[in-house]
């Protein structure tokens, strides 16, 4: 792990290192859907503006099946980019 890495995490354990914040979440999104789900939530931190983490969204929008719901909400968190739930 080098300086201005992104680490992904899944279920506490350490899923990849990425150079880049969006392909982090795109990536890491992918790797969570399971066969059957429906639904994401997109908690974005406070270090994300509101502008990057709607391109983001837009982004993962375009990767991800129609057939998924994708919600974006501003959490505010301190440490996180991101935090994602899927369901």
């Amino acid at each position: 792990i080098k300086k201005g890495e992104i680490l992904a995490m899944e279920n506490g354990k350490l899923a990849f290192v990425e150079k880049d914040v969006t392909k982090a979440l795109i990536k890491i999104t992918k790797k969570l859907i399971r066969s059957g789900s429906s639904y994401i939530t997109i908690i974005y931190g406070s270090d994300v503006t509101d502008e990057t983490a709607q391109a983001a969204f837009e982004a993962l929008r375009a990767k991800i099946s129609d057939d998924i719901e994708i919600v974006l909400v501003n959490g505010g968190q301190p440490i996180y980019y991101y935090l994602i739930s899927v369901e």
